[in-house]
C-alpha cells in the first residue's frame, strides 16, 4: 500500500433520481460516519460520494486506482444499484486482483447471498451496523491478518462458493462515544445539513427493515444521543456552513417516546439558545405526537421547527393492525389535528395498496386522507414493497419478486390488483402529470413554512383533487381495461384544475 494514499476508499454509487428527490441532493452521512470512526482508530480514508458528485463509474476508477492493494468500501440500499456497483467492482479486482471490496447497507445485510450471486467480485460484507465492524476488518487486512473471523461480516468460501457469516455483533450502544461524522458537500452542493440525533426503533412495523438490520439487542433498538453532544455538533456545523439553516434530521423516531422527556426539552431549549435562525426537519412516530407532546411541540417550534414527518401508512384499522403500527386510526388523525394547530407542515408514509388491501380498506383510506391538508398526489397511487427477512415476508403468502429492486410484489383480490396495476402504469407513463403535481405540493411547502398559513385552504383545494382523481381512475377501471387511455383522460382532466390552482401559490406565481 502507497502510504500517500488514503488506506481505505469510501464509495457511495450514483443512482438515478425520481423526480421527488431530484431537489434533495445530499451528502451520504453514513461515509461520513465512517470516515470520522477510521481516522479516530488512526486509519486514513477518502470519502467519494458519487451521487453527490455525480461521478461516472471511470471517475471513480481515476481516484481508486491511485494505490495498489487497495481497501474500498461500497453503501448499498437497493437491488437498483447492483449494475453501477458490480461495473466497479469488477474494474476494480480486474485492475488490482489484491484489492479488497468490501460492501455494507441493508441490501447487503438483509441479502447477502444475493449480493454475492450479483456481484461475485467482492471479498466480503459488513452486517448492521457497520463503523466497528469495518475498522476491525481495515486493521486486519492492513496487518496481513486473518480477516474472516471479524465479527458480524460475510464472505464467500472460495472452495464451497457457499456464503458464510461469522458471529453477531452487538451494535454501539452510546452513541455519544462515536465521533461526529465527517462532512465532505461543498457548502454550495447542498441546501440542508443532514443529522443523526439516535438510531434504532422501538416499533415493530412488519414491514420495516430497521430491527432486521440493526440486529435488536438490549443495545439494538433505539439509542439516543445527549441533548449536550447533539446540539454541540450543530453548533459546529452552522459554523462550518453559514450560509445553510436547515437541519434535517433522519432518525426514524428521533424522540422516542415521552419517558425521554428531559432530554427532549432539553434539546428543545439547547437549540434555542445556541441556535436562533436555523429550521430543523423531524420524524415522529404517531404514538408520540399526542396531546401531551403539544408543550414540547411548541418549545421545537421556538427552536426552528418546521415539519415533521410522520409514519401513518394506513386509513385503515384493519390493515395498521396487519402492519403492526400500535395505534389507533384515530390516534393518527389526532396527532395531524395538534400538527395543524400548531402550525407545523407534515408530510407522512402511506401506503394506498398492501398485501392485506381489501375494496373496503381502500374506503377506508379514502375516509381518511379527505381529513388531511397535505395530501401529494404520489401517495394515492403508492403500494408497499415487501422487503425480504422483514416479519412481513414471513406472512405474505405468494411472493413474487418486484422487477430488479430486490424487493416483492403480491397477489390482491382481482378489482384491487388491477388497480394496483394501473397504479404503477400510471406514474411511469404519465410522469408529466405527477411532477407537476409535486411542483405544487412544494410551492405550498414553501409559503406555510415561511409563515403564510392561510395557504392550507390552497393545499386543500389540491387535496381533494388528487382523490377525485384517484377515484376518477378507480371508477374508470370497473369498464376498461385500457390502461393508457384511463391515465390519458385522469390527465386531460385534472392537470388543467390543478395548474388553474397554481397563481394562488405566491411562491410559485412570482415565478410566472
Amino acid at each position: 500500500m502507497n502510504l500517500e494514499t488514503p488506506e481505505v476508499f469510501l464509495v457511495n454509487p450514483n443512482t438515478e433520481y425520481g423526480y421527488r428527490e431530484e431537489g434533495m441532493k445530499n451528502e451520504y452521512i453514513g461515509l461520513g460516519y465512517l470516515s470520522s470512526y477510521l481516522r479516530s482508530v488512526g486509519r486514513t480514508s477518502e470519502v467519494i460520494d458519487a451521487r453527490l458528485r455525480n461521478l461516472t463509474v471511470e471517475n471513480v476508477l481515476e481516484k481508486v486506482g491511485r494505490s495498489t492493494g487497495a481497501i474500498v468500501g461500497i453503501t448499498l440500499f437497493s437491488e437498483s444499484a447492483t449494475p453501477w456497483v458490480s461495473e466497479l467492482v469488477n474494474r476494480i479486482k480486474s485492475a488490482d486482483p489484491g484489492a479488497h471490496v468490501v460492501l455494507w447497507g441493508y441490501y447487503p445485510t438483509l441479502q447477502t447471498k444475493k449480493v454475492f450471486d450479483l456481484i461475485p467480485w467482492a471479498d466480503s460484507v459488513v452486517k448492521g451496523e457497520w463503523e466497528q465492524a469495518l475498522a476491525e476488518l481495515v486493521d486486519k487486512i492492513l496487518q496481513g491478518g486473518e480477516w474472516k473471523d471479524t465479527a458480524w461480516i460475510a464472505y464467500r468460501d472460495q472452495q464451497s462458493w457457499e456464503v458464510l457469516v461469522s458471529l453477531r455483533r452487538m451494535p454501539e450502544g452510546d452513541l455519544d462515544s462515536l465521533p461526529f461524522a465527517d462532512r465532505h458537500a461543498d457548502e454550495s452542493q447542498i441546501s440542508e445539513i443532514l443529522m443523526e440525533g439516535s438510531r434504532g426503533c422501538f416499533s415493530c412495523c412488519s414491514f420495516c427493515a430497521i430491527r432486521p438490520f440493526i440486529a435488536p439487542s438490549k443495545n439494538g433498538l433505539w439509542r439516543g444521543r445527549s441533548a449536550d453532544h447533539l446540539v454541540d455538533e450543530m453548533v459546529h456545523l452552522r459554523s462550518v456552513y453559514p450560509s445553510i439553516k436547515r437541519f434535517r434530521f433522519i432518525d426514524p423516531c428521533f424522540f422516542w417516546s415521552s419517558d425521554m422527556a428531559d432530554r427532549n426539552m432539553k434539546i428543545a431549549k439547547s437549540v434555542s439558545e445556541r441556535l436562533p435562525g436555523i429550521e430543523m426537519v423531524l420524524e415522529w412516530r404517531v404514538l408520540d405526537l399526542q396531546e401531551e407532546s403539544r408543550s414540547l411541540l411548541r418549545e421545537l417550534k421556538k427552536a426552528g421547527l418546521k415539519e415533521i414527518y410522520l409514519w401513518l401508512e394506513s386509513g385503515s384499522q384493519s390493515v395498521l393492525d396487519m402492519m403492526r403500527k400500535e395505534f389507533r386510526v384515530e390516534q393518527a388523525l389526532e396527532s395531524l389535528r395538534i400538527l395543524e394547530e400548531e402550525g407545523v407542515f407534515y408530510e407522512f408514509g402511506f401506503m394506498m395498496f398492501s398485501p392485506w388491501t381489501q375494496e373496503s380498506d381502500i374506503d377506508a383510506n379514502v375516509r381518511f386522507l379527505r381529513r388531511v391538508h397535505f395530501l401529494p398526489m404520489h401517495l394515492m397511487f403508492r403500494q408497499m414493497d415487501v422487503i425480504p427477512s422483514t416479519p412481513s415476508a414471513k406472512q405474505v403468502k405468494g411472493l413474487v419478486p418486484k422487477g430488479t429492486t430486490g424487493y416483492f410484489t403480491y397477489e390482491n383480490v382481482p378489482t384491487v390488483q388491477k388497480l394496483k396495476a394501473f397504479a404503477r402504469f400510471f406514474e411511469a407513463s404519465r410522469k408529466d402529470f405527477f411532477e407537476e403535481s409535486h411542483k405544487l405540493y412544494e410551492g405550498v411547502r414553501a409559503e406555510y413554512e415561511s409563515g403564510n398559513v392561510a395557504v392550507i385552504g390552497v393545499s386543500r383545494i389540491l387535496s381533494d383533487m388528487a382523490i377525485e382523481a384517484f377515484e376518477f381512475c378507480r371508477n374508470a377501471l370497473q369498464s376498461s381495461d385500457d390502461f393508457s387511455e384511463v391515465a390519458n383522460r385522469c390527465t386531460d382532466i385534472f392537470l388543467p384544475k390543478m395548474l388553474a390552482v397554481r397563481n394562488d401559490i405566491p411562491v410559485l406565481a412570482r415565478e410566472g
